[in-house]
């Protein structure tokens, strides 16, 4: 008996993460598509989209939904905005190529050149890390 109820506990758990995920994954449709490029990035649908990633984050780890908050943070024109959002990711995960990038834009945007140089020091050193030998 005890089994059961253990079981059918663990069950209600995972049904429940999983609609949570599935929720987030809704919420974070219209932006992954126009930071992703499958959908043009309407500069009055953009607001939305960079609210609907932050609200995907909910029990979803993954770092990609920051990346794509971050791009289109800067589509919005807001380079200050998009080089935070960035930062954060690089302070989490220092090997995320696709973070440093955007730490680079980001630095672009607000004329920063120390910082985007340094971006692209990370960038370099990641493609170095990520050759295969022959």
């Amino acid at each position: 008996m005890t089994g059961r109820v253990l079981l059918i506990a663990v069950c209600v758990v995972v049904t429940a993460w999983l609609a949570v995920l599935l929720r987030d994954a809704v919420v974070a449709a219209p932006g992954t598509d126009r930071a992703a490029g499958r959908v043009p990035p309407v500069r009055a649908e953009l607001a939305p989209a960079i609210d609907g990633l932050r609200r995907a984050r909910l029990l979803n780890p993954d770092s990609q939904l920051d990346v794509y908050r971050a791009r289109l943070e800067l589509a919005a024109r807001d380079p200050a905005g998009s080089l935070r959002t960035a930062e954060q990711i690089v302070r989490r995960e220092p090997d995320n190529v696709d973070a440093w990038l955007s730490v680079w834009a980001g630095a672009v945007g607000v004329k920063d050149r120390r910082r985007a140089s340094q971006a692209l020091d990370q960038v370099a050193r990641l493609n170095r890390l990520l050759k295969l030998p022959r």
